[in-house]
């Protein structure tokens, strides 16, 4: 069975290292487009973690070179009334290795 996420009429998502690039551009625009078109088109694992106490994901990606997963960003939800109402993405390789989370997924 597919699930479709579930937002606010007005979600958004947060990409700080890319504040001024397509991306957030096209994200800002459409939350579920985005998704669709630059997220699930991706091979990711996910694992839940929690970051200053709200919800989120080690998001591992397939590296197309030789197949394997590695940490490439953290996605952290912000939440109201049991909806996202705003998905915040780290993806700068600095930051990621400070969160104590593995380089692989477990």
């Amino acid at each position: 069975m597919t699930t479709t996420p579930r937002h606010t009429p007005h979600a958004f998502i947060g990409i700080p290292q890319a504040a001024e690039s397509a991306i957030s551009a096209s994200a800002n625009t459409d939350v579920g487009r985005f998704l669709a078109e630059r997220v699930f088109e991706t091979p990711w694992r996910l694992r839940p973690a929690w970051f200053n106490g709200q919800l989120g994901f080690a998001c591992y990606r397939r590296d197309p070179a030789d197949g394997a997963f590695r940490l490439g960003a953290v996605n952290v939800l912000s939440l109201r009334d049991g909806l996202v109402t705003q998905l915040s993405s780290f993806i700068d390789p600095e930051l990621l290795p400070r969160l104590g989370l593995p380089a692989d997924p477990p």
